[in-house]
């Protein structure tokens, strides 16, 4: 039992049945017939021992799988925020840029605009 239990530990696509060995075993103890008493406590402790065994390594593999999945969503965030971090940095600088055209283009247009104001006025008082 306990190397179909270790075949399916290394098997990805068995994974999911792996929970069925520690519930087998909590079953071993109903297995005792009521005309052989003796069998009962070597059977537990037999059934107990089995089943801490598969409950603990499921979960050290459970353990593995999910720091191997916090580390690589580290490293993701890293990168995004190192991205981030650059794209800030340019889009600063072009923001700058794109200000300082805006203020130009605001100035120009707002001295037309001073210049075409004067010459109507000017021209409707002649």
């Amino acid at each position: 039992m306990e190397k179909l239990f270790a075949s399916t530990m290394e098997e990805p696509s068995m994974l999911r049945y792996a929970i069925a060995f520690p519930l087998l075993c909590a079953d071993f103890i109903h297995a005792t017939h009521s005309l052989c008493p003796e069998e009962y406590p070597h059977l537990r402790t037999c059934a107990l021992g089995l089943c801490n065994n598969f409950l603990e390594e499921i979960a050290r593999q459970a353990s593995s799988c999910i720091l191997d999945t916090c580390a690589e969503q580290r490293n993701l965030s890293e990168q995004v925020r190192n991205q981030i971090f650059l794209w800030g940095r340019m889009l600063r600088s072009g923001c700058r840029r794109q200000i300082a055209i805006g203020k130009k283009q605001r100035e120009a247009s707002d001295s037309l605009q001073h210049f075409l104001n004067y010459n109507f006025f000017f021209n409707m008082k002649r």
